[in-house]
């Protein structure tokens, strides 16, 4: 996507704020403040799992109850690194814009999600090291046990010790067929 038409979607959800319309859906994340790394990296998963392929726009500085309030100076340089290391291997590409409303900036992040499955580190560790996320709604799941008819082609898949060690579940055989990638 190019810049012209982050800006022009950017300010489309940032009128519709302003109308008081409801705005997060499938697609569309506000935050009124730069959203903590590792909070954000598994909201990120799930939206981006959820989105089969679609590109999602976040935008920082951007409250749905109060609008524009615009975003504080964060070096996205660091934040993004450190989000990104809360992935296994993939995270989704991002492409920031600043965009400049009358009353304040706002940070647009377009992120591609083409590359999903995500798979995020799980911060409490414990046996289980690393979750699929999914974003139901406006909400998060967390786990393998997702429903098929929401996650087709993720569902299935079960995490063993380590990074990128997928599994498939037994075939008829009993016996497991590990994932190439």
């Amino acid at each position: 996507m190019r810049a012209g038409e982050i800006e022009a979607w950017a300010r489309d959800v940032m009128e519709r704020v302003d109308c008081r319309q409801p705005i997060e859906d499938m697609r569309v994340e506000l935050k009124a403040a730069w959203p903590d790394p590792v909070k954000a990296a598994r909201r990120l998963a799930a939206h981006g799992n959820a989105a089969r392929g679609d590109s999602l726009l976040w935008l920082i500085g951007v409250n749905e109850a109060h609008g524009v309030t615009g975003a504080s100076f964060e070096e996205l340089s660091t934040w993004h690194a450190k989000l990104k290391r809360e992935f296994d291997e993939l995270s989704p590409d991002m492409t920031p814009l600043n965009v400049s409303p009358p009353r304040g900036t706002v940070v647009a992040l377009l992120f591609e999600t083409s590359r999903a499955p995500f798979v995020v580190k799980n911060p409490e560790g414990g046996a289980v090291q690393f979750e699929v996320p999914w974003r139901d709604g406006n909400s998060t799941q967390f786990g393998f046990g997702l429903d098929s008819g929401k996650s087709p082609g993720i569902h299935w898949w079960r995490l063993r010790e380590g990074p990128r060690s997928l599994t498939q579940p037994p075939t008829s055989s009993g016996k497991d067929e590990d994932r190439q990638e």
